[in-house]
């Protein structure tokens, strides 16, 4: 899928756009088929609920559906700007959750905080269900940190959080810099 989005050129995705606004569903639908595997994937990467998921899924696409009037072809890729989009869903759907930064057992640290030595030979499927077996707030800001490549700093001001504190549950996660 993401090689047909590559395989378009700017027309014919101004084209699709178009007839998207005009409401024709074969386009919505094209435009869905482009893009929507990253975005399951991210947010799979901040949720382990599967109905939270999908909830955050179908906000980042109503958004796409009515903000895609605002796209500009010329100044960005498609994927980008819809990433962009369930990026902004999922920050502003964890910060109205009130997440608990809750205390991780130290056996759950030393049985899970080593790094594989050759991260190739770990499947992304095995990565995204340690990834999900975290706490809200520790997969939050790993996922800002490691997929968003945000400063501590950025994290902090993302989150709510002392920078200090980010720093901290980074540290336990072993990623601290």
């Amino acid at each position: 899928l993401t090689i047909f989005l590559l395989m378009i050129s700017q027309s014919e995705l101004k084209s699709i756009i178009k007839a998207c606004l005009d409401h024709d569903a074969r386009a919505q639908r094209k435009i869905f088929d482009m893009t929507s595997e990253k975005i399951n994937q991210t947010c799979k990467r901040y949720s382990a609920d599967p109905e939270e998921v999908r909830d955050l899924f179908q906000e980042t696409y109503i958004k796409v559906f009515k903000y895609l009037d605002q796209y500009d072809v010329s100044k960005g890729e498609l994927n980008a700007w819809v990433y962009r989009i369930a990026k902004n869903c999922i920050l502003t759907h964890f910060k109205s959750k009130k997440i608990q930064y809750v205390e991780l057992d130290q056996y759950e640290l030393e049985e899970k905080g080593h790094i594989h030595e050759d991260l190739d030979l770990i499947h992304h499927d095995e990565i995204l269900k340690e990834i999900q077996k975290m706490p809200d707030g520790y997969r939050i800001i790993l996922n800002l940190f490691v997929f968003e490549h945000l400063s501590h700093q950025e994290i902090a001001d993302t989150v709510g959080k002392a920078r200090t504190t980010v720093s901290n549950l980074l540290r336990l996660l072993s990623l601290a810099d």
